[in-house]
């Protein structure tokens, strides 16, 4: 995923269903430990929020790479 893609975040999370444009990335401390996470900034009605990969989903909007 890059910036500038269209993403959904998934079931669970609790922006649930919102869609959003990645806008930055980042790789941030876990609040326990010293592990690190890759962190996606996500624009989604005005609001930027913080997720981790697992939460996203690409949304494909480019009709060339759209599966047939």
């Amino acid at each position: 995923m890059n910036v500038g893609d269209m993403v959904i975040l998934k079931k669970g999370h609790p922006y649930e269903h919102q869609v959003g444009i990645i806008v930055d990335r980042t790789i941030e401390p876990l609040p326990p430990g010293t592990d690190k996470i890759l962190v996606y900034k996500v624009l989604s009605k005005g609001t930027i929020i913080n997720v981790p990969y697992k939460w996203l989903q690409t949304i494909n909007t480019h009709p060339e790479t759209q599966e047939k």
